[in-house]
């Protein structure tokens, strides 16, 4: 289901345990402007944790993190908090990550090869409420 486009910034917090890769997302999410990066967690407790407290729109979660799975952390989510609104990333594609990503309830899946471009196109897709994967995929 599609909802209106929300007004301001697209609220997001990032979760990957690469603090390298959270940077240099603040700097694209920043340059295209309509982002607010409002946290970064490196574990899926922090994730829980932080989305919970912030109250992102979106949440970006890397699929490998070190005390557990960044689909575990998007099942949760989806579970603890409805509106939220999750796109899977990683570095590791195929159809079964997509397929988990789906069933986990997330609303895109990336690469981390994605293009900068690309992924703020996403983003913006999927903070204004367009699902981008099926939950059947």
């Amino acid at each position: 289901m599609t909802e209106p486009p929300t007004t301001g910034p697209v609220r997001v917090v990032v979760v990957d345990d690469h603090v390298l890769f959270g940077a240099a997302l603040d700097q694209l999410l920043g340059d295209a402007g309509g982002f607010d990066v409002v946290g970064h967690a490196t574990t899926a407790a922090q994730a829980v944790d932080l989305v919970e407290r912030l109250q992102p729109g979106v949440v970006l979660v890397d699929v490998l993190l070190p005390d557990g799975s960044g689909l575990d952390v998007c099942r949760r989510l989806v579970s603890d908090r409805p509106s939220v609104r999750v796109v899977v990333i990683t570095s590791f594609g195929g159809e079964v990550m997509v397929r988990g990503a789906a069933a986990a309830g997330a609303w895109a899946f990336v690469a981390k090869q994605i293009d900068g471009t690309d992924l703020v196109r996403t983003l913006r897709r999927v903070g204004a409420g367009e699902r981008l994967l099926h939950p059947r995929a």
